[in-house]
């Protein structure tokens, strides 16, 4: 079975650190630590939802400007975990920009801090809006391992010692939905977005009677619709 992770180096072996891992249909991605970043292109980067930074060593944490900057002024929910004063860490690279002419843009960039430690963790929301200011107190939560939980997969964490506080990072694919592309040819159906509903739906084990809605669009013409029941689809 194919996996729906296909993770590669940022850097070569003698460079920064970094793991870029997209996940297939999704059109979204996951990093393990921020060094240079200058060999992803603009389009990986805005896939990025989730961003793990073992520890704040300059190599592994000096890309976070450059994703802060490509995401500032879209409308961008992103979630950064890291160790023991990694909130503090994240406030002072923010709070070295000013932001007065933020209010110009219409589009809000939304930063959760998740800092990691080795029975509880704290989350702090960071917003455009609010010239990324905190709000609020960060909120407590018990941690026992966990960091991300969803149908398709999870990432864990163990804190380890590097002279400073590390997180250990496990991905784990819990299993995988492949889509076979005759398949689709034989339907006479593109790829696309509506893909990653399907993938949903699969894991959410829908009613296989129920018509699936499969919906695409040709550059300059009006979306596409069609239904095939659900359990069909799925078999095909």
């Amino acid at each position: 079975m194919r996996s729906s992770f296909h993770p590669r180096l940022i850097n070569d072996p003698f460079s920064d650190p970094g793991l870029f891992i997209p996940v297939t249909y999704e059109r979204r991605a996951v990093i393990f630590d921020l060094g240079d970043l200058s060999n992803l292109s603009a389009r990986d980067l805005l896939k990025v939802s989730h961003v793990f930074v073992t520890h704040t060593h300059m190599d592994h944490f000096i890309g976070f400007d450059t994703l802060l900057r490509l995401m500032l002024g879209r409308d961008k929910e992103i979630y950064i975990f890291g160790p023991d004063s990694f909130m503090e860490k994240v406030e002072a690279k923010l709070s070295a920009y000013t932001w007065n002419l933020i209010e110009n843009y219409e589009n809000n960039l939304s930063i959760n801090v998740i800092e990691v430690h080795r029975e509880r963790a704290f989350k702090q929301r960071y917003e455009s809006r609010n010239q990324f200011k905190a709000s609020a107190k960060p909120q407590e939560q018990a941690f026992d391992g966990n960091l991300v939980s969803e149908q398709s997969f999870s990432i864990d964490a163990v804190l380890l010692d590097h002279k400073v506080d590390c997180i250990g990072l496990t991905l784990k694919e819990n299993y995988s939905v492949n889509i076979v592309k005759e398949g689709l040819k034989e339907l006479r159906l593109p790829v696309g977005p509506w893909l990653s509903e399907f993938k949903r739906a699969i894991y959410a084990q829908c009613d296989p009677d129920k018509p699936f809605r499969i919906f695409w669009k040709k550059r300059g013409e009006e979306t596409v619709e069609k239904y095939i029941r659900f359990g069909e689809l799925k078999k095909g």
